[in-house]
């Protein structure tokens, strides 16, 4: 219980808990992990910064805001000190996934032009190096078209999402988390710009797909169940 093994075993524990919304049982994994990876690795470590960076998240997935952006501070900052070094540099894979994390939380905080600011320069990163067919380019437009949805853009929204939804299904398929999400975000945006069919078609496939792929009983799910809801209102 004292080896780095068992740190990386529990905070992959805690992601599967979190992707499967056992939020509980995730955060008691990750605060465990996050006191080991401490004492083994030091405070200025890449695995101290990516389990800060989980814990974040997971923040995020819980509704504590504060706690959410704390807690990515802090992750930024130890990540800076380590890929700004000539060896990683700041445009790394690793460093963009940093960024595009500290960018969810900018957004859910309603700190949008800093949130729209750190996605462009990663947005920039991967069709400068031709990854623009990488499912980590197309989360990047996830998160910028949701952003724009948010900041009354939906012109900039619709094509970014739509992107999305074509690079998901040629590298997960129909029948995965990945897709169901984005016909999830596609119906919240036809909601919201009164395009109610096209809602009703984007969500009841999201549904489905959600049901099937993840069970009636995750967090997901019931999103989708509200969407829905919404939609019918």
């Amino acid at each position: 219980r004292r080896s780095a093994a068992y740190a990386a075993h529990l905070n992959t524990r805690a992601k599967l808990n979190q992707l499967t919304g056992n939020y509980n049982e995730a955060e008691a994994q990750f605060t465990e992990c996050l006191v080991l990876s401490r004492d083994l690795f030091g405070p200025n470590s890449l695995q101290l910064a990516i389990v800060t960076n989980n814990m974040a998240l997971l923040s995020l997935a819980m509704g504590r805001n504060d706690e959410a952006v704390n807690r990515m501070r802090e992750a930024n900052t130890i990540a800076a000190g380590i890929y700004n070094d000539a060896l990683k540099g700041k445009k790394s894979f690793e460093r963009r996934m940093f960024l595009s994390n500290q960018a969810s939380v900018y957004q859910s905080v309603g700190n949008y032009n800093e949130a729209e600011k750190v996605l462009l320069e990663i947005r920039k990163v991967y069709e400068n190096r031709g990854q623009k067919s990488n499912p980590d380019y197309a989360n990047v437009l996830n998160q910028l078209g949701l952003l724009y949805l948010r900041m009354g853009k939906p012109v900039q929204a619709e094509p970014l999402l739509r992107t999305v939804g074509d690079i998901y299904l040629r590298h997960f398929g129909e029948q995965s988390a990945a897709y169901g999400r984005i016909l999830h975000d596609l119906s919240v945006f036809f909601r919201l710009t009164d395009r109610l069919q096209e809602a009703e078609q984007f969500g009841m496939k999201a549904l489905t797909i959600r049901k099937s792929v993840l069970g009636d009983s995750h967090p997901d799910h019931a999103r989708s169940m509200e969407q829905l809801g919404l939609v019918y209102w």
